[in-house]
């Protein structure tokens, strides 16, 4: 089966597995959407992900802060990599993980990962909600996710502690009076 994996590192010839699954186990982490694959030339430190594959087997893409496909992938250059492997699927639609080396049998270089994903919007492989057409009970949902995900303790590097402080200010402020009224 076909499989592609996005990475900013050049030249590979053979994908090892470097991520960890939920169990903790070593797995390279694929998909069968090229589309989808755009999405992993990202920065891993923010790792903020907000799309995924639909019953419709389109990517659907939602922002959750004004301007952010742009302020993500804007400037993104990286690899599209393509294997072919025996990987299994997982319970998320679109994500195959392989437990074992897979080779490189070819690749695209992506000089803007925005410029591509506008491209596969226009193409109608990539379903955009942009913030500006959310709802306000999405909006709402939003900002109640990040206070909830702010308050949980799992922000853990000062990259993702500065992201959420940039993009999510309302948020950013309304969980640390919460966290202020905890101690």
């Amino acid at each position: 089966m076909k499989l592609y994996h996005g990475s900013d590192i050049a030249g590979i010839d053979i994908l090892i597995p470097a991520s960890c699954d939920q169990k903790g186990k070593r797995v390279l982490y694929l998909t069968d959407n090229w589309a989808y694959s755009l999405f992993y030339l990202r920065d891993r430190k923010i790792d903020f992900v907000t799309c995924g594959i639909g019953p419709d087997g389109k990517v659907h893409y939602d922002e959750k802060f004004p301007n952010q496909l742009k302020i993500l992938y804007q400037g993104k250059s990286g690899y599209i990599y393509e294997v072919e492997t025996d990987a299994v699927t997982t319970r998320t639609p679109g994500i195959w993980i392989s437990a074992a080396k897979a080779k490189v049998s070819g690749y695209a270089c992506i000089s803007d990962a925005y410029m591509e994903i506008r491209k596969e919007i226009d193409n109608g492989t990539i379903d955009f909600l942009s913030y500006d057409d959310l709802s306000i009970e999405q909006r709402r949902l939003n900002h109640e996710g990040a206070v909830r995900y702010l308050v949980s303790g799992k922000v853990k590097s000062a990259e993702k502690t500065a992201f959420y402080r940039e993009y999510f200010p309302e948020a950013w402020m309304e969980a640390q009076n919460i966290l202020a009224q905890r101690k």
